[in-house]
Formats: C-alpha cells, structure tokens, sequence
C-alpha cells in the first residue's frame, strides 16, 4: 500500500495506517485478521508504531548518522548508474523521477556524500547527537499538545523537521529534507500549531548552547523546548 505521497504505509495496531515518508494517518478499517480465534494461546502482537521513533530515525536521517538503506538495495545501483550529481536537489529529482519501491528519500544527506561533491558541515558527532535529543524534546512537546486535543490526523514529519530546523537555525541540513509543495498542506499545519498553541522558544540560539555545553541530561534540560500545554 502506498501513500498519495508516494510513500510506503505502515499498518499500526490501532486500525491505521502511517505513512513513513510525510507521517500522514488514516483509518484503515477493523482488520478480520485481527479476530480471529485461536485455539493455541494469544497470538504474538504486531509492532507498535512509535512517532517519536520515527521522528527520531528521521532526523538522524537528516544529520547523516543513521545507517542507510542495505549494500543490496536497489537505490545504491541506480543513483550510481547516474552519478556524479551537481547538487543535491539533483538526488531529489532523480528519485522522484524513478520507479524505486521505496525512494529513500530520507537518506539524501548520507547519497551526497557519495554521489556529489560533499561539502561538509562543522558539526562533532557529539554535536549531532545533543541536537537530535534536543528536537526530540521540541517533537514530544508537540506530540504531546496534539495527544491532549484529540485531533484526527498528525502533521507531515518532513514539515515538522523543516519547522524545528528553520527555528534552531540549522539551515544546512533544509537542503536534506523533502520539503512539503502543497501550499493547501502547508496551511493547514500551521493552523493546526497555531491551534496547538505550541510556540517554539524564542532567540534561542541551539548551536551556541551545543557548543559552550557538555551534552548531558542537565543541559538538555535547562533548554526550553516550548510554552506550557493546554487542554
């Protein structure tokens, strides 16, 4: 099952299914299979479906510091048939323009620095790694708000990493994520935060914290990460 995005779907075990690629929900209907009566005991329950995990795989996407997709997947031939890339919206088009089961879209960073001229960033893997708990906080705060107001459907994760990203001023890393073209889409999310009220903290500088800090649990929690929640 695809996504209208293009995206591959996830069936949790609530009765929808998630898109992994813009994290768009949907009802997908009482599963038969589900139902069934066994005579040998329970059966072995599906993986739970984590948005913060995957929000967390995502941006780690992001940085280049997940594993990418296998030696064997097809996407390494392809975009090795036609590389060298001028640049990295390049990758983006030459994915989008392929018929890849699964694009990997959110592996583009580590396929430049490959299949391009890589400019590096300036960032220590110590680094790296603060800031992806660092917006994993802004993420909870946010999933958190949206668990309180019983909404229906959650927001593109590519939106939600380019919201934080342009926020904590790491604008290196927006040339890494699929950004949302919808003009319709985009809209509706930002009114959707706006009826979250979930403000992002205001002239913080994340980088200078990152860098004049040991990373640790106190540091980490002595930055604010949003307003207080609302019911």
């Amino acid at each position: 099952m695809k996504c209208t995005c293009g995206g591959r779907m996830f069936d949790t075990n609530y009765h929808t299914r998630v898109c992994f690629d813009c994290g768009v929900e949907t009802f997908a209907g009482y599963a038969p299979a589900n139902q069934v009566y066994t005579p040998h005991g329970n059966r072995a329950l599906p993986p739970t479906y984590s948005r913060l995990g995957r929000f967390r795989e995502l941006i780690r996407r992001v940085f280049a510091i997940d594993n990418g997709p296998k030696a064997t997947d097809p996407v390494w031939e392809y975009l090795k048939e036609r590389s060298p890339f001028p640049n990295v919206a390049a990758i983006f088009h030459t994915l989008k323009a392929s018929r890849l089961e699964n694009k990997h879209y959110s592996n583009v960073h580590l396929f430049s620095k490959v299949f391009t001229t890589y400019e590096p960033h300036r960032f220590t893997s110590q680094e790296l790694r603060c800031l992806v708990e660092y917006l994993c906080q802004l993420f909870e705060n946010t999933l958190h708000k949206w668990n309180l107001n019983s909404m229906k459907t959650f927001f593109s994760y590519s939106w939600l990493i380019e919201q934080y990203l342009t926020h904590c001023k790491l604008h290196f890393f927006l040339q890494y994520v699929k950004q949302l073209q919808c003009p319709h889409r985009r809209k509706k999310y930002e009114l959707k935060m706006s009826q979250l009220n979930d403000t992002l903290p205001e002239n913080l500088d994340i980088v200078s914290h990152v860098r004049q800090n040991v990373p640790g649990d106190r540091f980490l929690s002595e930055i604010p990460v949003g307003g207080s929640h609302h019911n």
